[in-house]
Parts: structure tokens; C-alpha cells; sequence
């Protein structure tokens, strides 16, 4: 999915950030040195362009009043839902401030 949204800009060994990498035979992530940049994120994509952001309001336009301004970088976490994107979900609450920060 990823691929399909940023074409070549997407590099999953500086994107996916996700402890779970190493099995699929990647080396661990590691941020730089004192940096918390990815927030224990699966992944972490810049999108100055915004064109993730783009394609979560084509996917399902009653989501685009969350977004009030295109992030120049996403911090994107993995949840399994079974509906539209609309759909709620649970987060714990260090989730929680990782969203509202």
C-alpha cells in the first residue's frame, strides 16, 4: 500500500520502523542518537506533498474533517478494523498522547 501512495519515495528499510521488522529479516531501526522521531510508530514517512493525506480523504471523505492540515510527517501505527475508515477503535493510552501531541 504503501509503494502504491509514495511510489519511490517510500523505502521501507528508512520507513518502516516497526520493532517487528527484524522478522522479515531487516535490521533493527535506530534513530538518531537522543531523537524519540518515531514514537514506537510502525512507520514513519515525510509527506511534504501530502499525498497520504490525500488518499485518506479519497478512501472515505467523512474522514477528512480530522484532518485540518496536512502533516508534513505521519507516524503510522497498524490497527485491524473491520468497516470504513470512519469505523472506531481502541488505543491505549500512550497512543493517546502520541495522537494528541
Amino acid at each position: 500500500m504503501m509503494k502504491q501512495i509514495f511510489g519511490d519515495k517510500y523505502v521501507p528499510r528508512e520507513h518502516w520502523t516497526s520493532v517487528r521488522r527484524e522478522r522479515a529479516g531487516i535490521e533493527p531501526y535506530e534513530t538518531a542518537e537522543g531523537s524519540d522521531a518515531t514514537m514506537d510508530s510502525a512507520f514513519t514517512i515525510p509527506d511534504p506533498e501530502g499525498l497520504f493525506a490525500r488518499e485518506v480523504w479519497r478512501s472515505d471523505e467523512s474522514v477528512a474533517k480530522f484532518i485540518k492540515r496536512r502533516p508534513k510527517r505521519w507516524l503510522l501505527d497498524v490497527k485491524a478494523s473491520y468497516g470504513p475508515l470512519s469505523e472506531g477503535f481502541t488505543m491505549d493510552w500512550k497512543q493517546f498522547e502520541k495522537v494528541s501531541g
